[in-house]
C-alpha cells in the first residue's frame, strides 16, 4: 500500500506514540515514538499485522473488539487505559485512544495514540476530587485525609474512564467495550465492581444512572 497520499505525516510530531491500521489490522503508519515504544524499525512494522508486532494477548483482544466496533461505525472513540508492564520495557500506565481517520479517498483507517501518564498526575500535583481527595491514575491510588487507597488494574480503568468523562454518563456499551477484553463482563459483574470501588473511596460520586451507564458526580 502507497501511504504517502494519505496525509499520515500530520501525527508525526505530536508528543503521543502514535500508529495507524487499516481494516484488515495492518499497520500503514507509525511514528517514531511508536516505534521506540516497540522497539521496531519502521520498516520492520508498517505493513505488518498488529497480531505479529504486538506481544500482549490481551492487547490484542482490546484492538479486535474495538476494530469491530469502530469499522462498524457504532462509535467515534473508545477510550481505555492499560497498563504495560508485562512485556515492554518499562512498567507504565497508558491512555489508549482509538478512532476512525478517513482518507481523502475514502478509505477508513484506525487510529491509536498511546498517552502515557506521566508525572503531571503525581500526588504532590495530583488530581484534586471533591469530598475524596487526590486521585493518580499511575500509582491506581487516591490519597485521602484518612490514608492512601489502592485499586486494582481494573478499578482503576473504570475509575479513570469515568474521571476522563467526569460529569456525563459513560454508558454500559462504552464500560464494556474498553474494559471487557474477553467479553466476560456483564452487568452484575460490572456492579460489582463499582460496589468494590465506592468500599474502597466512600462517599457517592460514582453514580448510576438507569438504564445507561455510570458516571462521577461531585455535587
Amino acid at each position: 500500500m502507497q501511504t504517502s497520499s494519505l496525509n499520515f505525516e500530520i501525527f508525526e510530531n505530536l508528543p503521543y506514540r502514535v500508529y495507524v491500521r487499516d481494516k484488515n489490522g495492518v499497520i500503514v503508519y507509525a511514528n517514531a515514538l511508536a516505534c521506540e515504544f516497540l522497539r521496531l524499525e519502521m520498516s520492520k512494522l508498517v505493513g505488518k499485522r498488529y497480531d505479529e508486532i504486538f506481544k500482549d494477548e490481551e492487547f490484542i483482544a482490546h484492538l479486535q473488539s474495538v476494530d469491530s466496533e469502530l469499522f462498524a461505525l457504532k462509535s467515534k472513540a473508545v477510550t481505555a487505559v492499560k497498563s504495560f508492564n508485562r512485556y515492554y520495557k518499562k512498567q507504565s500506565v497508558f491512555k489508549v485512544v482509538d478512532f476512525i481517520y478517513v482518507a481523502g479517498d475514502g478509505r477508513k483507517f484506525i487510529v491509536t495514540f498511546l498517552i502515557e501518564i506521566l508525572d503531571g498526575y503525581s500526588l504532590a500535583r495530583g488530581h484534586f476530587l471533591p469530598g475524596l481527595g487526590l486521585y493518580d491514575p499511575k500509582s491506581m491510588t487516591i490519597s485521602t485525609e484518612t490514608g492512601r487507597v489502592r485499586l486494582t488494574d481494573l478499578e482503576n480503568s473504570l475509575f479513570f474512564l469515568l474521571y476522563e468523562n467526569r460529569g456525563s454518563v459513560v454508558t454500559y456499551e462504552e464500560i464494556f467495550l474498553s474494559l471487557d477484553t474477553y467479553n466476560k463482563m456483564n452487568l452484575f459483574s460490572l456492579r460489582a465492581l463499582v460496589k468494590r470501588i465506592k468500599a474502597k473511596i466512600g462517599g457517592n460520586v460514582v453514580k448510576n444512572v438507569s438504564k445507561k451507564g455510570y458516571m462521577l458526580d461531585f455535587r
